[in-house]
């Protein structure tokens, strides 16, 4: 997960890398319904952080931001 997001933006990338010291990981994108297919971009990530990565266990299993970044600032600004 680290190597992908090394060509991404810098903060995002410090983020992933320390997501085992956090007590939650959300994830989003900017208008999120539903996890889709087992093949979507979000299944994806979720079975790769849940499933793959054993460097890096979560405290609780990430929670899913139902419609995005975009939701989020019509509930709070």
């Amino acid at each position: 997960i680290e190597d992908a997001l090394s060509i991404s933006v810098r903060d995002g990338s410090v983020l992933s890398a320390n997501r085992d010291k956090f007590d939650l990981v959300t994830i989003y994108d900017n208008a999120f319904k539903n996890m889709g297919d087992v093949h979507s971009p979000v299944s994806v990530l979720f079975k790769a952080i849940h499933e793959t990565a054993f460097r890096k266990i979560l405290k609780n299993v990430s929670m899913l931001l139902i419609g995005g970044s975009q939701a989020w600032k019509c509930e709070y600004g």
